[in-house]
């Protein structure tokens, strides 16, 4: 978790479990995240990435990041619901 220190204090912290793994992440700008937002800049694990809306689903911007799509979808799950969109 020390790598996930530098950001402002009014981004929180946050653990998921996907498919048996903890992933840590921290969202960069956490006062633009609305339920219309189209895009999303977190660090996971402490690598920056991008996460980006098509439609209803999320998926990360980057497509040679090795994470799923399923991982972004379930990152804006707990998003969704610490926010209540």
């Amino acid at each position: 978790m020390d790598n996930l220190a530098p950001l402002s204090d009014h981004s929180l912290s946050w653990r998921v479990n996907h498919k048996g793994t903890d992933y840590y992440f921290r969202v960069i700008e956490p006062k633009q995240i609305t339920g219309d937002s189209t895009r999303l800049s977190l660090l996971l694990n402490g690598q920056p990435l991008t996460m980006q809306r098509g439609g209803q689903c999320w998926r990360f911007a980057d497509p040679a990041t090795e994470q799923e799509d399923e991982l972004a979808q379930v990152i804006w799950r707990v998003l969704g619901l610490r926010y209540r969109f």
